[in-house]
């Protein structure tokens, strides 16, 4: 995601292993897909570090300090692409929930929504002068 014109992930990190069955899919994304991934993320730093006996997970790395982690054990390879790409497009901020709701000392001017409003008996008429 970018704001104000720059992405904010800085460094996507992939750790796998190179035997285990559930880094499987993470070994098929690297060998076919990962290259495409970093050609359509150029802002971005894309690495593969090896980690034997340690189940596979992706990292990303964001401007604002920020380090988001998702684990991709047992996942195939284009189910780690959609990781990838959520974390290309997220922001690095923490989600936060809101506890109250919004509310604005300006009150919209058209007024509220009436869905019982009557704009279907409204006759417009429309002419045109020269």
């Amino acid at each position: 995601m970018a704001t104000r014109g720059v992405f904010q992930l800085r460094k996507l990190t992939l750790k796998y292993c190179d035997h285990s069955g559930s880094s499987k899919g993470a070994r098929e994304f690297i060998r076919h897909r990962i290259v495409e991934f970093a050609n359509n993320t150029p802002a971005a730093e894309v690495v593969t570090e090896l980690r034997p006996g340690k189940h596979p997970y992706i990292m990303g790395d964001y401007v604002t300090g920020e380090v988001k982690t998702i684990g991709i054990k047992n996942i195939a390879p284009g189910e780690i692409m959609d990781y990838a790409m959520m974390l290309r497009n997220s922001s690095g901020h923490k989600v936060r929930k809101f506890k109250k709701p919004v509310e604005s000392r300006y009150p919209s001017i058209q007024g509220v929504w009436d869905i019982d409003a009557p704009l279907h008996t409204t006759d417009i008429h429309v002419e045109h002068h020269d």
